[in-house]
């Protein structure tokens, strides 16, 4: 309850709007969680203002410069942007993550998926056709393929070059969680 599944879609939302034709892949455990996850993105999105003043000051042609928000279709698993980049959401399913090919693909709560190795087989071709892949997950026991990850990435023995970064859930700044813990 840290937020980072919010800073991974709202990154990936940062991508699509200042990188053209970028695929970007969420990936969650199930259909309802996928569109959520999706849904931070969305909700990132629509608070962007229609257009924002960029200076008071005015041009030659007498405009004043502004920052005008990308248009972007949505609809309940993807959202299209004009830059022709797409954020696309999908379920714990090997077969459709396969099918893409992603430039960004961000793996939510990666070490609760029942089928995570049949997982982690579909997302290595994103990383050998040169695109990054982001776990994220809470810890799950030492039982995991996250896990094995994870500890190669701090040993600096990933064959995948994994970067670990860890945030315990004492940095959580909210009372109330801290409390319940």
């Amino acid at each position: 309850q840290l937020g980072m599944s919010w800073a991974c879609a709202i990154e990936a939302l940062y991508i699509a709007i200042h990188e053209p034709r970028r695929k970007i892949l969420l990936v969650s455990r199930t259909f309802d969680q996928a569109i959520e996850l999706l849904g931070h993105a969305k909700e990132a999105y629509n608070s962007i203002p229609e257009k924002i003043k960029l200076t008071n000051r005015i041009l030659p042609d007498g405009t004043i410069p502004v920052l005008l928000k990308m248009e972007c279709k949505i609809v309940e698993d993807k959202m299209t942007f004009a830059n022709k980049s797409e954020i696309f959401s999908c379920p714990n399913n090997a077969e459709t993550v396969r099918g893409y090919k992603a430039y960004r693909l961000y793996w939510d709560e990666a070490a609760k998926f029942p089928h995570e190795e049949e997982m982690e087989k579909a997302i290595i071709p994103t990383l050998s056709r040169g695109g990054k892949v982001t776990y994220n997950s809470t810890h799950q026991g030492t039982n995991s393929r996250f896990y094995d990850n994870c500890e190669k990435a701090k040993a600096g023995t990933s064959k995948f070059r994994f970067y670990y970064l860890e945030i315990p859930w004492w940095e959580c700044p909210d009372p109330a969680y801290q409390e319940q813990v």
